[in-house]
């Protein structure tokens, strides 16, 4: 009877859904509609097309008085693929160097 048990068991697990075990859904709270705002109320950034993009200023890595512009933009690639490029702007966004590029694709 025991081992009746452990096969139904078993047997009922599998027909289950793939990803619905709860560890699967702790990020959940992104689905929706966001706006994302610095600590003064201000709009941070958002939606540019296809792309998530946040703005903000921080100090310059060459020069702690400086404060440069700062830029992170997500943008979907073929494939599930995600790339984040992070760039700087110390002339008012005239021009941007690259602080980090990094492409994410999923675990095979």
């Amino acid at each position: 009877m025991c081992f009746l048990l452990v096969v139904t068991s078993a047997l009922s697990a599998q027909s289950q859904p793939p990803c619905t075990a709860p560890p699967y859904r702790q990020f959940e709270f992104w689905v929706g509609e966001w706006e994302v705002r610095r600590p003064d109320g201000a709009l941070a950034g958002g939606l540019e097309g296809d792309r998530m993009v946040l703005t903000g200023v921080l100090p310059s890595a060459s020069d702690s008085t400086r404060l440069d512009q700062q830029r992170v933009t997500w943008s979907p690639l073929p494939r599930g693929k995600v790339r984040q490029l992070w760039e700087a702007s110390s002339d008012g966004g005239q021009s941007w160097t690259t602080v980090f590029d990094r492409l994410y694709e999923r675990k095979r």
